[in-house]
């Protein structure tokens, strides 16, 4: 956890909020390893963050560079201890031997699939190895962030507005996030709740190497190593956050990315109203989704659309989150739709000889009192 970002952003106390008990900054406790790489840019590798609300004290671990800024911080770190003390030093033969050993929906081997094909998606074109004709294609995560915003707004200086400090919303195995701070040199924060994820970010933030499991196929996978430089990383951090329980007051984000996590969250309303929240006057967000609802995720009954085809909106997504930001709604009153663009294409990688063709709805918001 950068220092710059921790100061900069003054998050406050989660569980005070979710007791109502008013808003109280988080102040950082101990340092027990640190990066010093001079006081702006030092990074803390574990450590404690804590509440300054004394009837409250809640601690919140900061964890191979990563902090843990969530609501009932507890229950999440017990749900998620295997990952977070999986190893990283085993070779490709003991790797090999676990996932021969481990069926192939095990915890082992479906955070691998993960790790491969985000990994692939995000960094595949810049595998200087690479002989995947797709990796370089315009599915690759940066360039379906690009394409939607061109789509959206052709005519538009597309990374000249937002304000001082961005943050990308499920920002997976951080791409986006370093396109970001290298298009606009501004301060950004990617937030993400999948720890395998954020632990790869960080090494790629650290280290300048990214390091994935590529799936060829069944449970056999091809260790991927390769070094990479992105402009104005140190404006780049990673938060383990709720994306629908930002730890932030409000008003705090010039910019706000949003790719394929619309789908992904337990209520994709609050996840809106999240963002309509920590999005600043002139702010504005950049959204795409292939609303691929699954009842693992979310509820049916907080999907936007996707269901009661016997509605005005007959079961249709994007219909319903138009009509969300373009009538007056509880939350979201101060957002506003400002373009859309559908049909933008997204692949997910599966292994050698499959893949997952997606169709994306992009849409980009602002909050009342952005100029057109």
């Amino acid at each position: 956890m950068k220092l710059r970002h921790f100061f900069r952003l003054k998050p406050h106390c989660l569980a005070c909020a979710s007791e109502e008990n008013g808003t109280f900054p988080l102040a950082i406790n101990r340092v027990e390893v640190a990066d010093s790489k001079g006081h702006e840019n030092e990074s803390i590798i574990e450590g404690v963050i804590r509440c300054s609300n004394l009837l409250c004290q809640c601690e919140y671990p900061i964890i191979d560079g990563i902090p843990f800024l969530l609501p009932n911080v507890r229950e999440t770190l017990a749900a998620s201890i295997g990952y977070i003390q999986a190893r990283s030093d085993l070779c490709a033969t003991t790797q090999s031997l676990l996932s021969d050993c481990c069926a192939p929906d095990s915890e082992f081997n479906v955070n691998r699939q993960y790790l491969s094909s985000y990994g692939w998606c995000h960094y595949g074109d810049l595998n200087p190895k690479n002989s995947d004709p797709n990796a370089g294609s315009t599915f690759q995560a940066f360039q379906v962030m690009d394409d939607c915003l061109n789509s959206c707004r052709p005519n538009h200086s597309i990374w000249s507005d937002g304000g001082e400090v961005a943050i990308d919303l499920g920002c997976s195995v951080g791409r986006n996030s370093f396109a970001i701070a290298s298009k606009t040199n501004k301060l950004t924060l990617g937030v993400d709740l999948n720890f395998s994820m954020l632990k790869m970010a960080t090494r790629i933030l650290r280290a300048g190497k990214v390091e994935y499991p590529l799936r060829r196929g069944g449970v056999v996978y091809d260790d991927i190593e390769f070094h990479v430089d992105f402009e104005h990383s140190d404006l780049v951090d990673f938060w383990a956050c709720d994306a629908t329980q930002l730890p932030f007051a409000d008003d705090v984000f010039g910019r706000c990315n949003c790719m394929n996590t619309l789908d992904s969250v337990a209520s994709p309303f609050a996840l809106l109203q999240s963002i309509a929240r920590v999005l600043s006057k002139d702010g504005q967000a950049t959204l795409a989704c292939p609303y691929d609802w699954s009842s693992s995720a979310t509820a049916i009954e907080s999907w936007i659309g996707g269901h009661s085809q016997r509605a005005d909106h007959r079961g249709s997504s994007d219909a319903v989150i138009r009509n969300l930001l373009t009538s007056p709604n509880q939350g979201l009153s101060s957002l506003r739709l400002v373009s859309e663009q559908d049909n933008i294409p997204w692949v997910v990688r599966i292994h050698d000889r499959s893949q997952m063709h997606y169709s994306l709805h992009g849409i980009i918001i602002e909050k009342h009192g952005s100029k057109s």
